[in-house]
């Protein structure tokens, strides 16, 4: 009602014999004393709807702490010093004697966690080192596997990531479109870990030997962009022919 709309006695007689807060108020009253044992009950069922509740919540953050537990203890494994039979550094977390125990030790830990964790982030995230480790070896088919499953679990920024360097991995093996195709993805969703600016970078890193033309149009926005993404476009278009 406006400041103009102002109500007149007679109006606030009519209100006053019509309070519906009132009326609803003694309907509540009454309706409590008829009905005390059911109203009892049905508070009785909301106070452990209440409960359940909470304990699911508490239940899902305690098993995301075990997990970010137990994910530590897999990032150990995979940053551990190989001490090639010599003493171990003080600072080093674990130690392998050879790099193959502990390329061993990652492909089994990682494997077993991130199939036990599907569609968590933490799942994702072992999924995604593993496919790294596998691809670092160049073995394309389990890097591809665990690579593909990080970029399919997990919140937008470890798909993004996932995404981008499975793309970066087919554009080695010379599978331009693939690569293409996942960097489209994460330039359409660009995420806090992936930009937009960063992945068009790396669609005109896949395009600069097949279309330099079009690397250049991708390229040339970003001369004015923050230092971290300037400085690149400038040092790929002083690359191209």
């Amino acid at each position: 009602m406006s400041q103009t709309d102002k109500l007149t006695h007679k109006d606030v007689k009519e209100l006053a014999k019509h309070d519906v807060f009132r009326e609803r108020t003694i309907e509540t009253i009454e309706y409590v004393s008829e009905h005390k044992s059911d109203l009892y009950k049905y508070i009785g069922l909301g106070v452990v709807v209440v409960a359940l509740i909470a304990g699911f919540f508490w239940y899902r953050g305690h098993q995301h702490s075990l997990r970010q537990e137990a994910l530590q203890n897999l990032l150990n494994i995979y940053n551990a010093t190989v001490t090639g039979g010599g003493q171990a550094p003080p600072f080093a977390a674990k130690t392998y004697n050879t790099e193959g125990e502990k390329t061993q030790a990652i492909r089994s830990e990682f494997s077993k966690f991130a199939e036990a964790n599907k569609g968590t982030n933490e799942g994702a995230i072992a999924a995604y080192y593993l496919g790294v480790n596998w691809a670092e070896s160049g073995n394309g088919g389990e890097a591809e596997k665990w690579l593909t499953q990080a970029g399919d679990e997990g919140d937008n920024d470890y798909r993004s990531l996932a995404k981008i360097t499975l793309a970066q991995f087919y554009s080695s093996q010379g599978k331009e479109d693939q690569a293409l195709k996942l960097i489209q993805q994460v330039m359409d969703h660009p995420s806090a870990f992936i930009s937009k600016e960063h992945a068009t970078i790396e669609k005109a890193r896949v395009l600069m030997k097949s279309n330099p033309a079009e690397a250049r149009k991708l390229l040339e926005p970003l001369r004015t962009a923050r230092a971290a993404i300037s400085q690149v476009a400038l040092q790929l278009l002083s690359n191209l022919k």
